[in-house]
């Protein structure tokens, strides 16, 4: 097993500590982005709001959203239902990590399956389904 060694804590990790192309391990880096949303938060959610403002106005990307939804029914459904089995192995870890702060060696299957479902359950806590003038679905996170 190769080990590289973290540039932040100068600790000697397996390679699968570090993301690819970084010399410093997911742990320190979850730890300094945390550090960084917490010193600009007001910024960051700022060009988050007015990001979001200009894309929810931009009718482009309204019909671009309409006519994928129209035309991926299926999938979008199979998403919709099946939407926890789904997420990402990557995904989940990186919200045990980085949210929770457990380090890799202690995440289970069982943790993952766990997360996965708490996930699924916040995002239907927080969605709802509305049907527009046209009959076509549409999801928006509240």
């Amino acid at each position: 097993m190769k080990t590289k060694i973290c540039i932040k804590c100068n600790a000697e990790k397996s390679e699968s500590e570090f993301s690819k192309g970084y010399n410093t391990c997911k742990k320190c880096r979850c730890e300094r982005q945390k550090q960084y949303y917490k010193d600009n938060k007001e910024r960051i959610l700022n060009y988050q709001n007015s990001y979001n403002e200009i894309h929810r106005k931009n009718e482009e990307y309204k019909i671009y959203q309409t006519n994928w939804r129209k035309n991926n029914k299926e999938k979008f459904e199979n998403y919709r239902k099946n939407g926890a089995k789904n997420l990402k192995y990557w995904y989940v870890v990186k919200n045990l990590t980085c949210m929770h702060g457990y380090d890799l060696s202690e995440i289970t299957p069982e943790m993952i399956k766990e997360t996965r479902l708490r996930i699924l359950k916040f995002r239907k806590k927080h969605e709802t389904i509305y049907f527009d003038a046209n009959s076509n679905f549409n999801v928006r996170l509240l």
